[in-house]
């Protein structure tokens, strides 16, 4: 077989993944907004479930990356003085290593912390994410899980380490939620561009949402007076105001009627391998049906009143959206993204269901 086709003898393990630069040249070539080189050979294999990794002939150098799972967010008791948080984002860990060719090294990939739905008024904790690894080399620890509170202040959940690369990034944390009825986004996860950004708070007023975070430190907007519902914070900036945040180009997305606009996922149509090489799409906008996140955004928050509010799902390790409404819904996490939290009007009957985290990501590189 091929060399670069699937199935190539030497990785085991479900979803294992090897493919073959062909627009590339060998050797370090800067890939763009990605923020990272191909390497050696250009050759590589990406892992998005647990396996075994064996050094191939000829080769002695590989470079690893490795991305934790995000937390699920909580879902807060359903009598209208629910507080609930998102969960947090992965953490990031990629180094280089001298290694000999036969080796065999364990590969774990961590999974995201699985949603929770309110099925009594007393709500319901998130779970936090799975760590992934690379043998004893290096490590990213998940998101933590999402809280939840009827009076006082639901914590905010914190993103995962990385630890054992030359490179070490934490994941976004969630922020916190202490007023009625809010709910934050998810954090976004922290990848080769930096930590991953914070989830907006919910401490200003009542009745509100926030959006999720995004990669490279960028934020989603607290609410306040004014400002029910956040965007989701985009790879090229924080959210301020219901727009995502901007893409790579700059453009920020709002609402078109009660539905958010998407993020940008690849506005600047950079060279991608995998999805974590090219992060430069936008946040989500927000409205009663968040926007989700392009690659590297967060989803916009989803405020629905006292009607269903559904937060809007995280692009490639971006954040998902909270939300608010009297069914809500919060958003799924990207890959490696914590999920957002929800919060349920007054009336509310059918409480909520909190997004799910995002798994994690082994890449293995030479």
């Amino acid at each position: 077989m091929q060399r670069g086709q699937v199935g190539f003898p030497y990785p085991t393990g479900k979803n294992v993944v090897q493919q073959v630069i062909v627009s590339a040249s060998a050797g370090d070539v800067q890939i763009g907004q990605g923020g990272a080189t191909t390497f050696g050979s250009g050759l590589y294999r990406l892992y998005t479930t647990s396996g075994t990794f064996v050094v191939p002939p000829n080769v002695n150098r590989i470079r690893v990356r490795v991305i934790g799972a995000g937390g699920s967010g909580a879902v807060g008791p359903f009598d209208g003085t629910g507080r609930a948080t998102g969960g947090g984002g992965g953490g990031f860990a990629m180094g280089t290593y001298e290694v000999s060719a036969g080796t065999s090294f364990s590969v774990t990939v961590g999974a995201g912390g699985a949603a929770v739905q309110a099925s009594s008024s007393s709500g319901a904790t998130g779970n936090a994410g799975g760590t992934s690894s690379f043998g004893s080399l290096l490590s990213a620890t998940g998101g933590a899980a999402g809280q939840k509170s009827s009076s006082g202040t639901a914590s905010g959940a914190a993103g995962g380490t990385g630890t054992g690369g030359q490179v070490n990034f934490a994941g976004g944390a969630s922020g916190l939620a202490n007023q009625d009825s809010t709910a934050t986004g998810g954090g976004g996860a922290a990848t080769q561009l930096g930590p991953g950004g914070a989830s907006g708070p919910c401490s200003a007023i009542q009745t509100c949402a926030s959006g999720g975070g995004a990669v490279a430190g960028a934020s989603s907007a607290p609410t306040r007076t004014g400002l029910s519902a956040s965007g989701g914070a985009g790879a090229g900036g924080s959210s301020v105001s219901t727009f995502g945040g901007a893409d790579a180009l700059g453009v920020s997305v709002g609402a078109s009627g009660n539905t958010g606009v998407a993020g940008a996922v690849n506005p600047t149509s950079t060279f991608s391998r995998f999805l974590t090489d090219a992060l430069t799409g936008g946040g989500g906008g927000s409205s009663q049906v968040g926007g989700k996140g392009g690659n590297g955004g967060g989803g916009g928050a989803g405020f629905g009143g006292n009607t269903n509010g559904f937060g809007g799902f995280g692009g490639p390790c971006g954040g998902g959206g909270g939300s608010m409404g009297n069914t809500a819904l919060g958003g799924d996490g990207g890959l490696g993204g914590g999920g957002g939290g929800g919060a349920c009007s007054s009336d509310s009957v059918n409480g909520g269901t909190s997004g799910r985290g995002g798994d994690g990501l082994v890449v293995v590189e030479w």
